[in-house]
């Protein structure tokens, strides 16, 4: 079994409870004193059974205090599991973003040449960014539990970019006509770009979750 340290943070914890500890037993026995001076009938029974039911507060009070807090560690470790969880496989789920714009639709020339076609990679690209958004949709009640509000309104702002998307693909050649090649390109990139943006806030959010999480097991079991 590996030898555990302890933090500085936990030994001022336990050396704040202890002094706390001692402290009380002093104002207890100057208490008692000051009663056994003014009543003359506090005899040494009565002193005894006075501080033996302050020991029995104080132990029953650290025995709740102790079952509360483990309690209160495994749900905060079941929440950061289940968010977690989400969080891995959406993740997973959307990773293929990042190489998206690495590929293109190529054709065969008559001469033997592959050449790129410009509009089918375009519109191959659209269709991944389509099934992102339709992950996300999916996902979203999801992942409005497991994420803070902040990093969900970062999400749900670039999600919103991404909203067009879909009224393009269906209306991909009267766009393409009105807007021209080039300007499709550009348009489809920055959707890439805003998918590629949320794909690494739930990547940098799962793993400060994750290390949060490992942690809390490690506090837990020292």
């Amino acid at each position: 079994m590996r030898k555990q340290k302890l933090k500085s943070e936990d030994i001022q914890k336990t050396l704040i409870t202890v002094l706390l500890i001692i402290a009380t037993l002093c104002m207890l026995c100057i208490l008692v004193a000051f009663l056994s001076v003014l009543y003359r009938e506090f005899t040494e029974w009565d002193f005894l059974a006075f501080l033996g039911s302050i020991i029995g507060g104080f132990i029953t009070w650290f025995g709740v205090k102790l079952t509360i807090s483990s309690k209160r560690d495994d749900k905060e470790i079941a929440d950061y599991y289940d968010d977690i969880s989400i969080l891995y496989f959406l993740v997973q789920e959307t990773r293929y973003i990042l190489n998206v714009e690495t590929m293109q639709d190529s054709q065969k020339e008559p001469d033997g040449r592959w050449v790129i076609n410009k509009r089918g990679t375009i519109l191959m690209h659209l269709d991944f960014i389509i099934d992102f958004i339709d992950i996300l949709e999916k996902n979203f009640s999801d992942l409005i539990k497991s994420t803070d509000w902040e990093v969900f309104e970062q999400i749900d702002f670039h999600t919103k970019t991404l909203a067009s998307a879909k009224t393009i693909q269906n209306r991909y050649d009267f766009y393409f006509l009105r807007d021209g090649e080039d300007r499709m390109e550009g348009r489809v990139k920055d959707y890439i770009n805003n998918a590629k943006k949320i794909h690494l806030i739930l990547s940098e959010y799962k793993e400060q979750r994750t290390q949060k999480y490992y942690n809390l097991k490690e506090k837990i079991t020292k």
